[in-house]
């Protein structure tokens, strides 16, 4: 999945000091958001929603901010409370690398990790902080 290694790209940029190219990262993600507002390659997938969640979620706590992240938290918080099966045995596998990988406890700790990020997030709270 290409949103694996954009928001862990995203995450070492940013903490190495480099936040120039997180504006073209986020035009990306907003790119390729879907309609119901999760993100994947060829559909919206939960596990894919959250890496590109956890990782602007990550940045913004970190103090890095851009007025296009609040819009597609937004959509991805109602995506994700959505489409949140807890014990779906239904995890797609994902390629990495030239494998498909499929952790299902990892990928589920993935989406519940941003799905309770995001019931947590307030955007009033960022935007006061940063703007």
């Amino acid at each position: 999945s290409w949103l694996y290694t954009t928001s862990r790209a995203m995450i070492a940029l940013h903490a190495c000091g480099q936040g120039e190219p997180l504006g073209a990262a986020v035009e990306a993600l907003a790119a390729h958001q879907r309609p119901e507002g999760g993100w994947g390659a060829l559909a919206a997938s939960p596990e894919e929603t959250a890496y590109a969640v956890l990782a602007l979620l990550t940045l913004l706590r970190a103090g890095w901010y851009d007025e296009r992240v609040t819009p597609l938290l937004a959509r991805a918080r109602a995506y994700l409370l959505a489409s949140y099966q807890p014990f779906a045995d239904n995890l797609a596998a994902l390629w990495q690398g030239k494998e498909l990988y499929a952790p299902a406890r990892i990928t589920r700790a993935y989406i519940l990790s941003a799905t309770a990020a995001l019931v947590a997030w307030r955007p009033d709270d960022v935007e006061q902080c940063n703007g």
